[in-house]
């Protein structure tokens, strides 16, 4: 089953005309779709922790598929400020911007997310240590999801 753009737009469409459906999940062979509404909770047990869980795409690769909107206590969730594109790298030829392990500060860039063209910078928002990437390079990111986990610094 090839799924083309316009099928999985028509897809997210239903989901989003479906005023009491909070997740659906459609799956046929190889092919497997799954979409949460913002704010639905997560039922995935791979997600009760902080990581989302992993998919298998059409193509066999491991691809991330559970939104996570909901941060451990006492670290810091970066935010997708907008639905859009992530890009942990500056241009394909760049090293990313922040590894899991590295310290950040606040004002410091460490993603970048795509939205009609525009390129946006998101800054880390503490002081602390990458503790998680939460999304693959190149994946659609909904407003408010969390992308990246900071262990802020104490004092």
């Amino acid at each position: 089953m090839a799924l083309t753009h316009k099928d999985v737009r028509h897809i997210l469409d239903l989901l989003d005309r479906c005023g009491n459906l909070e997740t659906l999940e459609i799956k046929s062979g190889e092919v497997s779709i799954s979409a949460r509404r913002s704010g639905a909770a997560v039922a995935a047990a791979g997600a009760a922790d902080g990581q989302p869980e992993d998919a298998t795409s059409s193509n066999g690769a491991s691809a991330r598929a559970t939104v996570v909107t909901e941060a451990p206590d006492g670290v810091h969730a970066v935010r997708a400020p907008m639905n859009g594109v992530f890009y942990a790298r500056p241009s394909p030829e760049d090293p990313p911007f922040v590894n899991a392990g590295d310290e950040v500060t606040s004002d410091q860039p460490v993603c970048l997310v795509e939205a009609m063209k525009l390129f946006n910078s998101v800054d880390a928002g503490a002081v602390g240590t990458v503790r998680d990437i939460l999304v693959e390079n190149g994946t659609q990111v909904e407003r408010d999801q969390i992308l990246i986990l900071i262990e802020p610094k104490a004092g």
